[in-house]
């Protein structure tokens, strides 16, 4: 700090390099949810960054994440950063080569131990600066993050100083009004902290004996008024936050990188789009030796040893289609945006002959070509500005020249790709604070915090309440953190990663359980078949509670808000994406032939990924608003009936009959089996139940468009193609298979 106010020559050039310092030296923890990348940009002297970005509010990831714009526009005019988003997801089956590939795109070497990135993990703890402006991808340790910075603001300093004379400046520090009384006791003297803090340890026992089961609470409050009596949030950093002058300019301009390595297990795919807000670009691993019409086999490795394998269900494409489906998912969430771009990546480049290698790739164009155009076409990022050839191949696991110099032409590509990209500005209170939560919980060694712990953190900077709140809903909006003020308002997750990791515990639980040479039964059996489980069985999976303010308790509530639980019974949640996907023979089976269905069609492509779980979720809920939950049809045994990831058999309690929901992931179809004096009654019901369920997982997932169009399976479809919609059209029903119209129906479906 000293080092760089030395370089300063006026008051309000001290006060920058106080704030650049601050924000610099107290960046994010090494998550493994998300690789931050900080780079400083030059000052823009065009007057181009103004107030007139809060026209464009709804560019945000995700769109209106804060429920006051009043309260925002204040802080902007109180200064404000602008961070430039990138959040970039990585897709393709497990043993693809995404961990290494990834390695090959940050320049560093690849893992010489293979270890299968757990389900649904982050692999990335490093971060990245672009000092020197250039389009590429330096890596800095934390340490380091400092002094890269101040190095960049040191050759900046005289031009930052004519734009601070010639804008007048702020008074100086002596020349602003009196600390408030909050700002004066935030500082206290070395001598005053020992016995403050004493005094807040003191309080702290005494309301630990007034609510002995709070005892942990009140001893994390304790330690948290020894952090804000700590220099950390000091009278000085407080007074030049708070005495930012209003600017149309950024303070600083940051960026950051969000990588995520997703995986290709469906289980996971279904629920993504539930915590994520969306992305920017898509890059997909696949083996470049393996045809799309192989079943990979997934093997999975633990320290260089073989833990477990098996073949997957879906082919490679199939897993392709599934990956789609979640990027055209994501991109729904932003409507007012670019659509993310995609990138494909093909790895192990030296299992094809260099003879083959222009056949294979031909192959592979083609058959992509064919899934991905003409929807995609602006979407893919090219190799060349022919616009002809869009996978890049590589050797990750042992790369070589060549191999490297397609990793610097990938970062080239993704970086000319992100330019304009996604800019959020940032209230410059509110970065301060979320960089002083940060620090809090990891000085309390906690990825969660009590809301009431974020409002004290908040007052100590002379926040209050209400705009604390609304800086909380931002940064979830940005998935900086997860906040659910509508579900567990009393908690804020300051490392998202937990929640993820939690729920792909028991993905990856329900894999290790399949592919076991042990049997299971009881509990175990009806979680690994049925999805079920109980808060003594979440108990079990001991990593990332956090009691007593995240337990089993917290996570049931949390995921039926969500709709990824729906309650069984009591103490018994199911959680329909854990079902596994059966053949269509097994489906045809649950098919009412010869009687009419309904078929949900979606006009966009088919249903958005989470949909048909959560909607599930909604039917079976004790919540539900239409006349008694939904119940899963059982057999004499007390089993269910039918109950998979995409078929299910339900029954409604008082009304006589079954309801059979399909997801052919093209399209929902919904079949009655009942008597037909009833049929008018349970059609009219399920068909308002379905669309409820649907309208509500669509605004919990927060997707902006996915209401289907009611239709009917087309009774004309060539068999033995699967079943697809007809769709009325003035008056005239018809589809996309068959070229002639249908007969036109004198009655809706729904009264006969």
């Amino acid at each position: 700090m000293d080092r760089i106010e030395a370089q300063c020559t006026s008051d309000r050039e001290c006060k920058q390099a106080l704030i650049h310092s601050f924000i610099s030296s107290h960046p994010a923890p090494s998550w493994t949810l998300v690789a931050w990348a900080l780079y400083m940009t030059e000052w823009d002297e065009g007057g181009g960054s103004s107030l007139r970005a809060l026209d464009h509010l709804q560019q945000l990831f995700p769109t209106g994440r804060f429920r006051s714009k009043q309260i925002y526009e204040q802080e902007m005019k109180r200064g404000h950063i602008e961070l430039d988003l990138d959040k970039m997801l990585l897709f393709g089956t497990a043993g693809s080569g995404k961990t290494c590939s990834l390695a090959a795109l940050l320049g560093v070497d690849p893992p010489t131990i293979r270890h299968s990135t757990p389900v649904m993990k982050r692999p990335i703890e490093v971060v990245f600066v672009d000092v020197d402006g250039k389009k590429q991808w330096k890596k800095r340790t934390l340490d380091q993050l400092p002094d890269a910075i101040a190095e960049v603001m040191r050759s900046r300093m005289p031009r930052q100083q004519s734009v601070a004379q010639s804008s007048g400046g702020p008074a100086s520090p002596d020349q602003q009004s009196p600390h408030t009384a909050a700002s004066q006791s935030a500082q206290p003297t070395p001598e005053k902290t020992s016995s403050s803090t004493s005094e807040a340890a003191g309080k702290s026992t005494a309301s630990s004996e007034e609510k002995p089961s709070a005892r942990e609470r009140q001893e994390a409050e304790g330690r948290l008024d020894s952090l804000l009596l700590s220099s950390a949030v000091d009278e000085g950093f407080v007074h030049l936050i708070n005495s930012a002058p209003p600017s149309l300019e950024p303070i600083l301009r940051l960026k950051q990188f969000l990588v995520l390595d997703s995986g290709g297990q469906p289980e996971l795919l279904e629920m993504m789009p539930v915590f994520l807000r969306g992305a920017s670009k898509f890059v997909y691993v696949l083996k470049l030796h393996e045809s799309l019409d192989k079943r990979a086999t997934i093997r999975y490795f633990k320290d260089g040893k073989l833990v477990w394998e098996y073949p997957a269900y879906l082919t490679n494409e199939g897993t392709l289609r599934l990956c789609v489906r979640t990027m055209r998912s994501l991109n729904n969430k932003n409507p007012d945006i670019p659509p993310a771009k995609m990138m494909f990546l093909a790895t192990h480049r030296d299992m094809v002959a260099d003879e083959q290698l222009p056949g294979v790739l031909d192959t592979l164009h083609k058959r992509l070509r064919e899934i991905l155009l003409p929807q995609f076409r602006e979407q893919l990022i090219y190799c060349d500005t022919k616009q002809d050839d869009f996978v890049f191949t590589l050797n990750a696991a042992k790369p070589e020249k060549e191999d490297r110099e397609c990793a610097e032409s990938i970062r080239e590509c993704l970086s000319k790709e992100g330019e304009g990209g996604r800019e959020v500005k940032v209230p410059l209170r509110w970065y301060a604070l979320y960089q002083k939560l940060l620090e809090v919980a990891n000085e309390l060694g906690k990825k969660v915090l009590p809301r009431d712990t974020c409002q004290k953190v908040a007052e100590s900077m002379e926040i209050d309440d209400e705009s604390c709140g609304e800086a909380l809903n931002f940064f979830d909006g940005l998935n900086m953190l997860f906040y659910f003020p509508d579900i567990l308002p009393q908690l804020v997750f300051m490392e998202p990663q937990m929640l993820l990791d939690k729920v792909s515990e028991l993905v990856e639980e329900t894999y290790h359980m399949r592919q076991g040479k042990k049997g299971v039964s009881g509990e175990k059996l009806r979680f690994r078949d049925h999805g079920e489980v109980t808060e003594k069985f979440l108990g079990e999976f001991e990593s990332h509670y956090e009691p007593p303010l995240f337990t089993p308790k917290e996570l049931v509530t949390l995921l039926k808000g969500l709709l990824v639980f729906a309650e069984m019974s009591e103490d018994v949640y199911f959680m329909p994406c854990l079902l596994q996907v059966v053949a269509w023979k097994v489906v045809e089976e649950h098919r009412v032939s010869g009687g009419k269905a309904l078929a949900l069609h979606f006009p966009d492509s088919g249903p958005l990924m989470g949909t048909f779980c959560s909607t599930v979720a909604y039917l079976l809920s004790p919540e539900n608003s239409h006349p008694c939950p939904w119940r899963v049809v059982q057999n004499e045994a007390g089993a269910p009936e039918c109950l998979h990831r995409n078929v299910m058999k339900f029954t409604i309690p008082k009304y006589v009959g079954t309801v059979s929901l399909i997801d052919h992931f093209t399209h929902f179809e919904l079949h009655l089996c009942t008597h037909p004096k009833k049929a008018a009654q349970l059609w009219k019901l399920a068909h308002d139940a379905v669309f409820a369920g649907l309208k509500k997982a669509g605004k919990t997932i927060g997707y902006t468009n996915n209401t289907p169009v009611p239709a009917i399976v087309c009774p004309a479809h060539p068999r033995p193609a699967k079943p697809h919609p007809a769709v009325v059209t003035d008056g005239v029903w018809a589809c996309s298979v068959n070229s002639e119209s249908l007969e036109t129906l004198t009655r809706t479906l729904f009264h006969g």
